[in-house]
């Protein structure tokens, strides 16, 4: 969202704004990060803090995860949950355990919240599985800054029993800095790291899969290389991948579209993925 707010401080400014007495009754805030810590030390407002930190209201302990889902416990004063998510990484474990807190002070029974959260679904472009039936897992997710990057593919390193393998491109006409960042990012985490195109826009997909891995070179022991071609991209990830593997396509998500010049053209990571899969002679699903 740097895009759209000049620096970090901004950005954090405009969602501490809705922390306010006309909007909120109670905060629930997870006091995992800095800003998190921030926040709970300058609002008025009531609250209940969340985290890994012994010292908050609301403590996540026990976390275990592979590529079916994560469980934990979450702990308060007067309450044990024992939480299962069908969803990967700890930065979920975070999520659904605000989201838990923020229905236990609703008023939601704890068996109701327990239940809720079992039955979440896969969130479109979020992690999403491409499912098939072969011994390696194919996810599809929306990350496309340096930070989410590095969250997501640490996610799939603890659930990967192969190789991490990532697909990655930086989108044209937007924050050039942060080129050079995904790409390091990438190469930090996973085993491989492809090099590809996202919403070139006005830009040229080459010049901008290059600035990618200019970060990626930086970084010792990289072996990034560039496929500009998304298509092709997503077909050798796939090829590649063994028993085990996690192929994280990244950037896109829900997307199902390319923007080049002011045109939108269909493509959908997902379907492009299935295909993939298909042209392996394994069955999506």
């Amino acid at each position: 969202h740097l895009d759209f707010h000049a620096d970090m401080e901004t950005y954090f400014d405009a969602k501490a704004s809705l922390f306010s007495p006309d909007r909120v009754r109670t905060a629930v805030i997870n006091i995992d990060d800095a800003h998190g810590r921030k926040l709970a030390g300058q609002t008025e407002l009531p609250k209940i803090l969340v985290g890994l930190d012994p010292d908050a209201d609301m403590v996540i302990s026990g976390i275990q995860g592979d590529v079916d889902g994560t469980r934990f416990t979450l702990t308060g004063d007067d309450v044990a949950l024992e939480i299962a998510v069908p969803l990967m990484g700890n930065f979920n474990v975070s999520n659904a355990a605000i989201a838990a807190t923020i229905a236990l002070a609703l008023g939601t029974p704890a068996e109701a919240v327990v239940r809720g959260l079992a039955a979440v679904g896969p969130i479109r472009g979020r992690m999403e599985p491409v499912s098939h039936d072969g011994g390696f897992t194919v996810l599809v997710d929306y990350a496309h800054t340096p930070d989410a990057i590095s969250e997501v593919l640490q996610a799939g390193r603890t659930s990967a029993t192969g190789r991490v393998i990532a697909v990655i491109g930086a989108a044209g006409d937007r924050d050039r800095d942060k080129r050079a960042l995904m790409g390091a990012a990438a190469v930090r985490f996973a085993d491989v790291t492809i090099i590809t195109s996202d919403n070139p826009r006005t830009e040229d997909p080459g010049v901008i899969a290059e600035e990618v891995k200019r970060g990626a070179d930086a970084v010792p022991g990289s072996t990034a290389r560039v496929i500009v071609d998304r298509r092709d991209a997503i077909f050798h990830a796939v090829k590649q991948a063994r028993s085990g593997d996690i192929v994280l396509i990244l950037g896109k998500g829900h997307e199902q579209g390319i923007e080049i010049h002011g045109e939108t053209h269909p493509f959908d990571d997902r379907l492009v993925a299935a295909e993939a899969l298909t042209s392996r002679g394994l069955q999506p699903r």
